[in-house]
């Protein structure tokens, strides 16, 4: 295999090098060109992958590493050691500029269509949205989250589409097959995750069960060149629960398959959206009684009292 002076060869997934093609030399110094791989295998046991130390291999994967004994020059994160100017058919490399879209609470109720018990707290997740761009293009969306209760007695799972980004144009780890838009899994099991007992509210009752805090990331990579990161917007982050199978979104947000339920009625929505850390109701509180001004924001379409998170009522408040 050749690889051109200042190219890069990107691996999203696997690289499965089989030695009787030979070792992988290119000639060259000081960082010719750049080779990515998510993971570094070989087809038979006792093999070795060679590069020129002219070339950049980096690979993140821990397993990886002994099958690199041979690299002269590697990485887990080659950002910041090789520049490689863009082309109509390949993104570049370096360069890369961060963005961050807002670090905002999703908190959710889980018995659409009906009311339940409207304390928005079945699940309460703080997700800061960032990211990476070159050359004006996303590169990767980067989900930190960090869940902080389940006040829910349904299986729930947490997912995160990506409105108006071709699921083709992203790849990732726990991205979801068969989607028209890009979608990342971010949870199957909102208690499994916080390894608390099935159906079981927890860090919703002060009297109630109490444990940690899970935060982890989720990341998404984009193809080079494929969206424009002016485009990307927090509007995008469709944010949504399956309770028992029952999708549930944001209101106004189509489900994955592109229909449009609507998810509110002129006075119930079944999930919000609020800058910062929100402060959720205790278990069983209804989220009006909690936050008085919060009816007139929901019957208003979020005309009036849009600030209505900032006026709690503090006894009815779990953090």
């Amino acid at each position: 295999m050749q690889i051109r002076v200042k190219n890069a060869l990107s691996i999203e997934h696997t690289a499965v090098i089989n030695p009787k093609e030979g070792a992988e030399n290119v000639d060259g110094s000081n960082y010719a060109a750049l080779i990515q791989a998510g993971k570094i295998t070989f087809d038979k046991n006792n093999s070795s992958l060679t590069v020129d130390k002219a070339v950049l291999v980096e690979c993140s994967d821990e397993a990886s590493q002994a099958n690199m004994n041979g690299v002269a020059s590697k990485t887990k994160n080659a950002n910041g050691l090789i520049t490689i100017a863009g082309t109509a058919c390949s993104g570049g490399y370096g360069n890369e500029t961060e963005f961050n879209l807002g670090t905002y609470t999703y908190a959710m109720e889980d018995m659409y269509p009906a009311a339940g018990d409207y304390d928005m707290n079945d699940v309460v997740l703080v997700v800061d949205h960032k990211g990476k761009a070159r050359n004006g293009y996303v590169t990767e969306v980067t989900l930190h989250c960090t869940l902080l209760a389940t006040g829910a007695t349904k299986t729930i799972s947490g997912y995160m589409q990506l409105d108006g980004v071709p699921a083709g144009d992203v790849s990732g780890d726990k991205k979801v097959s068969g989607t028209e838009y890009a979608v990342v899994s971010l949870f199957e099991s909102s208690h499994a995750l916080l390894e608390a007992p099935a159906r079981q509210p927890v860090n919703t009752d002060k009297q109630g069960a109490t444990v940690a805090a899970k935060t982890w990331d989720a990341t998404l990579t984009f193809l080079p060149n494929s969206f424009e990161s002016s485009q990307l917007k927090i509007e995008n982050m469709n944010f949504f629960i399956k309770a028992d199978g029952m999708e549930i979104h944001l209101p106004s947000y189509k489900a994955m398959d592109g229909s449009a339920p609507g998810y509110k009625t002129q006075t119930e929505i079944w999930g919000i959206r609020i800058p910062g850390t929100f402060r959720y109701p205790i278990e069983s509180v209804r989220i009006s009684e909690a936050y008085p001004l919060f009816s007139d924001w929901v019957s208003s379409n979020k005309g009036r009292s849009i600030e209505w998170y900032r006026e709690p009522n503090e006894e009815l408040i779990y953090n």
